[in-house]
């Protein structure tokens, strides 16, 4: 007889294996949960510093910057926009490295634990493929890494669960470009369209097409700032709009811009106040026209009192609504009738900055020649701070503005364009 054998004893102790093995993939699932959470965190937070750099540089050279160099950058103080955009970019990451006073007292707030945190920063003046303009790229780095305008070595990531699989530290870089941008329209148009500045040089007043020697005129292009208003020499020249049929510098075609509401003074009235909901750009045409009343002069003085302590200061609109947060604005219901005016705490421009169109004389100068209509080609925008309601009661239909830089609902969706020269209009966008 054979005795009976346990056939269970050697199974004993596989309980502890199988329990090693799950513990080991836990371990593992835990590492990548937590670890890669970190990871992705802190690679949001290198992006957002990234992007924060980016519109810091871009903003510099939209306004800091006289002259530019293609692959080089400005030519006057580049270093300077590379601070605002390195700086920026070391608060946005909570680098030790942010001398900001208000981030100084929290310099990493998101790995409290992680002492003596750091980031390194790049910048770059260049555009990616298929952008152009002028464009800054700045790279951010918490990976070890970093030999550029601020340099590293920049603090890797801690890992918590990592170092049981052998991961000591994980590190992130990310990178981000912006561009300064001509815009070449804009959906909040006013109806004062103005001859873009021409050479009078024969002395008659307006565009003489047979003068002796004849008037001069060179449109913008995307190329060339041509011969007429140039953001470089006429941001803060005063210029006085008045209705006149003669085309001269000053002067503008009271327009039409909603042609299917029925046109006429009311409705140009509206208009100025709340400006055109349509889209208008560069290279398009205005033609039809509307008269002017005293209700020109009363839709401006609306506009004039949504933000009646503003300034020119002679390099800004100083003491706006924009400021305080109160600034109000006109608009259009459903049913296409002005409202308003509204608290539109969230404007970042002055209601009594208008953009209005630049049209070029020589075309409008030989299509009244030709046939006697209007022929406004738009060549330009620009800005047009709405200095008071009343310069001379004896000239009520003048309106006294400053020539700027910026408006409102600028784009870069139209066709035509011009070169940043001759750019009143610009728009700072984060491309990649």
């Amino acid at each position: 007889m054979h005795p009976i054998t346990n056939r269970t004893a050697s199974e004993r102790g596989a309980v502890l294996v199988q329990a090693a093995i799950v513990l080991l993939v836990l371990i593992a699932f835990t590492t990548f949960v937590f670890d890669h959470g970190v990871l992705w965190v802190a690679r949001n937070q290198a992006q957002t510093a990234a992007d924060a750099g980016a519109l810091a540089g871009a903003i510099g050279l939209a306004y800091d910057d006289t002259t530019w160099q293609d692959g080089v950058g400005p030519t006057v103080n580049p270093d300077l926009i590379k601070i605002s955009a390195a700086r920026a970019a070391l608060c946005a990451s909570g680098s030790s490295g942010c001398t900001s006073t208000e981030w100084a007292a929290n310099p990493n707030p998101v790995w409290q634990a992680q002492s003596g945190a750091s980031a390194a920063v790049d910048v770059l003046f260049e555009c990616p493929a298929g952008f152009s303009g002028h464009c800054l790229r700045v790279n951010v780095y918490r990976n070890g890494e970093g030999n550029g305008f601020i340099p590293g070595p920049s603090s890797m990531l801690p890992t918590f669960f990592g170092p049981l699989l052998g991961i000591q530290s994980q590190g992130v870089k990310a990178t981000a470009s912006a561009r300064v941008a001509a815009a070449n329209g804009t959906n909040c148009l006013r109806p004062f369209a103005i001859p873009d500045f021409f050479a009078d040089n024969d002395g008659h007043d307006g565009f003489d097409l047979g003068g002796v020697p004849a008037d001069t005129y060179t449109p913008p292009t995307s190329n060339d700032p041509g011969t007429g208003y140039q953001l470089q020499y006429d941001v803060g020249t005063e210029l006085i709009l008045k209705d006149h049929t003669q085309i001269s510098s000053g002067n503008f075609r009271l327009m039409d811009l909603l042609p299917d509401n029925g046109g006429g003074t009311s409705q140009a009235s509206d208009v100025i106040q709340a400006c055109a909901p349509t889209e208008w750009a560069i290279g398009e045409q205005l033609q039809k026209k509307a008269g002017n009343s005293a209700g020109i002069k009363d839709a401006m003085k609306s506009i004039y009192q949504l933000d009646p302590g503003a300034y020119w200061d002679g390099s800004k609109i100083a003491n706006s609504c924009v400021d305080q947060h109160n600034c109000q604005r006109y608009s259009w219901d459903s049913s296409g009738n002005l409202t308003g005016p509204v608290l539109d705490s969230a404007a970042t421009i002055s209601p009594r900055l208008l953009v209005l169109p630049v049209y070029d004389p020589q075309i409008e100068a030989q299509a009244l020649a030709d046939t006697g209509k209007d022929n406004l080609h738009i060549v330009n925008f620009v800005g047009f701070f709405y200095s008071y309601p009343y310069p001379d009661e004896q000239n009520p239909t003048e309106y006294h503005g400053i020539i700027v830089s910026g408006g409102s609902g600028l784009v870069t969706s139209g066709s035509g364009t011009v070169s940043l020269d001759s750019a009143f209009l610009k728009v700072i966008q984060l491309i990649r």
